[in-house]
């Protein structure tokens, strides 16, 4: 009788696939996990960020946040200074109506008039200018009709 002890060649080729598989296994598991984790320090960042955003908006008031939308590019300054040309309508449409400038510059030019709608808690402009507005804009976001005919001005019949 022919009695062979240990493993024959097929057993070993059986045990090494098997061994490399489960290493394959684990390293993609491994590699989706580190991906999870990514995702979620991401995820977490961001909603903090958000959150700031939100903070940092909730101090301010409408009224700045609406000059800060329409005068963007210009200093702190006289953004503060224009509030005083904001006014804002059922808590979701606001007018601005004036310039971005410093109070001390005496060669500032103003005028110009720009309409917003509060969406998703921003600002947005809806339409600006000095002269021609985009009056069906604001028909199209459901202004109020006082402030449609202050943006088509007056009529003369």
């Amino acid at each position: 009788m022919n009695r062979q002890r240990g493993f024959g060649a097929v057993e070993i080729v059986l045990v090494v696939v098997f061994v490399s598989l489960i290493g394959f296994l684990g390293w993609r598991l491994w590699e989706a996990q580190q991906d999870i984790d990514s995702l979620k320090k991401q995820s977490q960042s961001k909603a903090e960020s958000t959150k700031e955003s939100e903070n940092e908006n909730s101090s301010k008031s409408d009224e700045q946040l609406v000059a800060e939308v329409v005068c963007g590019g210009t200093s702190q300054k006289a953004i503060d200074y224009a509030v005083q040309n904001v006014n804002i309508y059922s808590e979701i449409f606001a007018t601005y109506g004036g310039g971005c400038y410093e109070p001390d510059e005496e060669d500032a030019i103003g005028g110009g008039i720009a309409f917003l709608k509060k969406k998703d808690g921003s600002w947005v402009e809806i339409t600006s200018g000095n002269g021609d507005l985009e009056c069906e804009k604001l028909q199209a976001e459901e202004f109020p009709s006082e402030l449609i005919s202050k943006c088509q001005g007056p009529s003369f019949e």
